[in-house]
């Protein structure tokens, strides 16, 4: 179930960032090319979603862990959890860029995605460009939006809070993946033009230590 999740996300991705790389290098992407590039990597994205599926269990079996360890217990844990989860998202963050331009294995994808990140942006970095804030934003939004008209009907509440979470965690996640391919080709040392050079070069800033 969850593999299955997976695997759908990870290829709907694939076809995203493939049309959005298409795009930056002066093509005409569709929805058809997009989904038709990621099917011919479809071997390499099953082994991807299989890995990413083991490191979600991971994390949560650490996470897990830490329920019967008392509140400083828990804390500890979660901390040390997510700074394992970051890690691995800095690590593998240009994987599906990779996989869909380069055409390499998951495992090659992993080296060669932690070498342009450290490349690029240093060691140590810390985020300049959250889309998840925004998805967190979206999604309380939406359950305002959900409980104002929960006070007509509830049942229409959750349906309309429901319906805006999706529409706007579907827009942000789609500026991701276009973002994504964009710091790709950053990194690869194009000038996507549609972007702001400056905006890439800070996307992720070295930390404090690095100063």
């Amino acid at each position: 179930m969850i593999f299955g999740a997976n695997f759908i996300i990870v290829f709907f991705n694939s076809a995203l960032i493939s049309a959005a790389l298409e795009r930056l290098r002066g093509g005409d992407p569709n929805i058809s090319s997009g989904l038709s590039h990621a099917f011919k990597h479809v071997h390499h994205i099953f082994l991807w979603s299989i890995i990413v599926t083991i490191m979600a269990l991971i994390f949560a079996a650490i996470r897990s862990t830490g329920r019967n360890r008392g509140m400083i217990g828990q804390i500890m844990t979660e901390l040390f959890a997510s700074f394992l989860q970051a890690g691995w998202a800095m690590m593998t963050f240009f994987v599906v860029p990779i996989i869909v331009s380069e055409n390499l294995g998951p495992i090659s994808a992993i080296k060669r995605s932690s070498g342009l990140f450290k490349q690029t942006w240093g060691n140590q970095v810390a985020a300049n460009f959250g889309f998840g804030i925004f998805q967190i934003l979206a999604i309380l939004a939406s359950g305002a939006i959900g409980w104002i008209f929960g006070l007509v009907s509830p049942i229409f509440g959750m349906i309309v809070g429901f319906l805006c979470a999706s529409i706007s965690v579907s827009i942000i996640y789609t500026l991701e993946g276009i973002y994504k391919a964009a710091l790709y080709e950053f990194a690869m040392g194009e000038k996507p033009l549609e972007f702001e050079q400056q905006d890439l070069r800070t996307a992720y800033r070295a930390s404090a230590a690095m100063a």
